[in-house]
C-alpha cells in the first residue's frame, strides 16, 4: 500500500513562479525525476509540448512535471531555445536540451516522449 501511494505523489502538470521555482524544483524530494518545461505561450511548439507533459503526469504520477515562463525563469533566455525540457533528480540537472515539436501538429501522441530521460 506505502509503495502504490508513494507511486501516486504528483499527477498534472503544476505551472510554477520563479518564487515557486526552489520549492517545486530545486528541492523535490532527491528520490524522483522532475520534468521541467520552460516555455512562453506565444510558442506553438510549447503549447504542444504542454499538452504532452500533460498527458504524461497524469500516466506517470512518480514524476514530477512542472512548466515556468522561460522568461521568470531567465529574462535573457531566448526564444529560439524553447521549448526546453530540462530533467532533474537529486537536486541536480540530469539532462536539459531544447526540443523540437512541430507547431502544426497538435495531436503529438506522449508515446512520442515517452523515452525522454527516464524511459517513462
Amino acid at each position: 500500500m506505502k509503495a502504490e501511494v508513494k507511486g501516486n505523489k504528483f499527477g498534472g502538470l503544476r505551472h510554477v513562479t520563479a518564487q515557486d521555482y526552489v520549492k517545486e524544483v530545486t528541492n523535490a524530494p532527491e528520490d524522483i525525476y522532475c520534468f521541467v518545461h520552460l516555455y512562453q505561450d506565444y510558442v506553438p511548439e510549447c503549447t504542444v509540448l504542454n499538452r504532452v507533459l500533460e498527458e504524461l503526469s497524469n500516466r506517470h504520477r512518480e514524476v514530477k512535471f512542472c512548466a515556468i515562463k522561460a522568461h521568470d525563469a531567465n529574462s535573457e533566455y531566448p526564444d529560439k531555445a524553447l521549448p526546453t525540457l530540462i530533467v532533474y533528480k537529486n537536486k541536480e540537472v540530469r539532462l536539459g536540451i531544447p526540443t523540437t515539436l512541430p507547431a502544426h501538429n497538435a495531436a503529438v501522441p506522449a508515446g512520442r516522449l515517452s523515452w525522454f530521460g527516464v524511459g517513462l
